[in-house]
């Protein structure tokens, strides 16, 4: 579900509307220069038809256009922290 739903965010776009297209695209949680970060693990591409294949495995299944696993809903929210800057 995780690598399904990487591959369905096109963060390249994101990354050009919200902030201009000033920053990095990463691969994980961790900002380059922090000690945690891994240089050599690269984003997933955006690639919707890969995401939408990885949905269709036997775990997930698809109700009035609700996905679920295991039987339960798989409720999806995005979050994206803007921070906006105060200028006089």
């Amino acid at each position: 579900m995780r690598e399904a739903i990487a591959e369905a965010i096109n963060r390249q776009e994101m990354l050009s509307s919200f902030f201009n297209g000033q920053g990095t695209l990463i691969s994980g949680p961790f900002a380059p220069g922090s000690w945690a970060y891994n240089s050599t693990s690269r984003p997933l591409p955006f690639n919707p038809e890969r995401a939408r294949s990885l949905l269709a495995e036997p775990d997930t299944s698809r109700r009035d256009g609700v996905m679920e696993k295991d039987g339960k809903e798989a409720p999806l929210s995005l979050k994206v922290p803007i921070e906006k800057e105060t200028r006089r």
